[in-house]
């Protein structure tokens, strides 16, 4: 595979970067067998063989561009999900951009304005 390796960089932070195409989340892509696959799986398979069904390959460094063996380990979905909120990389939703959110911020800042004001009371801000 020596058209693969020549489009990786070994930096001295240990991480082997991709310096060819990516995809929209910054992930590397290799052209293999008519298609694009990405960069970071075709490294694990090259180093250990086929991927299991239902399993991801994840990063230990959190750069999608690196395709250092050493780096990259075998999850779920939810291995990964547990992996990005316990680094705090996890994109948590609030105020409006919340799901269930039912007031803009727009809103919320009237309704704290009125509820100032004495003569305004809960209910009649619920209306």
């Amino acid at each position: 595979m020596k058209r693969f390796w020549a489009k990786v960089i070994k930096n001295k932070n240990g991480c082997w970067e991709w310096k060819n195409a990516t995809d929209t989340s910054g992930y590397g892509l290799f052209w293999k067998n008519g298609k694009h696959h990405k960069a970071h799986r075709i490294s694990w398979e090259l180093h250990n063989g086929k991927i299991p069904k239902g399993l991801l390959v994840l990063h230990t460094c959190d750069n999608p561009l690196c395709v250092n063996p050493n780096h990259l380990w075998l999850g779920t979905n939810q291995d990964n999900q547990n992996d990005m909120y316990a680094k705090n990389r996890g994109k948590k939703a609030t105020g409006e951009k919340h799901g269930c959110a039912k007031l803009t911020w727009e809103v919320v800042r009237i309704i704290r304005k009125l509820y100032k004001r004495p003569e305004i009371t809960q209910t009649i801000l619920e209306k």
